[in-house]
């Protein structure tokens, strides 16, 4: 309590609270002579100033607890305050590194969807189709299949499109059935064709045999009546020649006959 006083206030107190009897006037304890008048008075003054500096002193101390018990609330609510935003951001990057863990793999611009999801269903259709095939499955066959599975036919179609993406698949991808139907279409045209083309070879194969023919008929008939004409001719002169035979031999027995 007199720890900030110095001497003369220490003094001053003790005398105030009455430590110092006089037992008798104008003699003091101690056995030295009475204080004066302005000595009392001094020490009237001391102790005053001495009682004042000790309730400003009690204040300011009073003051002082005040302020620190002030200081310290502040500094626990700071302190609880700093903890609860430490603990929300450990919560928070908790929770970010609990989603980056469990998040799926992206490229080409694509997350690829969650397993357990509608769209990650459908992703597991095209995956599966595009295994068995061993090449990117064709869309109609993915709606086929996602459909047995009551799958949405708009969402397939959206995710086929980010399916492709992911994977990078570009340029039209045909289904096996549908290139098994174009082949055999094509196959079957093509059969028809060389059929009409065989056709029309046979056709014209004929045309011209017919024309041969007809050629050879005419060059056979042109040639039996130039044969004939010939055999005529002989004939003629073959006649011509008896006759003259005949003219001389008729001749040569009248002159035989005349003679």
């Amino acid at each position: 309590m007199y720890k900030h006083l110095n001497r003369t206030q220490v003094l001053a107190s003790l005398m105030a609270v009455g430590m110092y009897l006089h037992p008798e006037p104008g003699v003091s304890g101690t056995g030295t002579a009475a204080p004066t008048k302005e000595e009392l008075a001094a020490q009237k003054k001391a102790q005053a100033e001495a009682l004042k500096l000790q309730k400003e002193q009690a204040k300011a101390a009073e003051a002082a607890r005040k302020q620190a018990e002030k200081d310290a609330a502040k500094a626990a609510k700071e302190a609880e305050k700093q903890a609860k935003e430490q603990a929300k951001a450990d919560a928070k990057a908790a929770k970010e590194a609990a989603k980056k863990a469990n998040e799926q793999p992206e490229q080409n611009g694509v997350r690829r969807p969650k397993p357990e999801t509608l769209c990650g269903q459908a992703w597991a259709v095209f995956d599966e189709l595009s295994q068995k095939l061993g090449a990117p499955c064709a869309i109609a066959d993915a709606l086929k299949a996602a459909g047995e599975r009551g799958l949405n036919e708009g969402n397939v179609k959206a995710e086929y499109s980010r399916w492709r993406k992911f994977f990078g698949v570009t340029g039209r991808v045909v289904s096996p059935s549908v290139a098994e139907e174009k082949a055999a279409k094509e196959a079957k045209a093509a059969e028809e064709k060389a059929a009409k083309e065989a056709e029309k070879q046979a056709a014209a194969a004929k045309k011209e045999q017919e024309k041969a023919d007809k050629k050879a008929a005419a060059e056979k008939e042109k040639a039996a009546k130039l044969a004939a004409k010939e055999a005529e001719k002989a004939r003629a002169a073959e006649e011509k020649q008896r006759k003259a035979l005949e003219a001389a031999a008729a001749k040569q027995q009248s002159q035989g006959a005349a003679a």
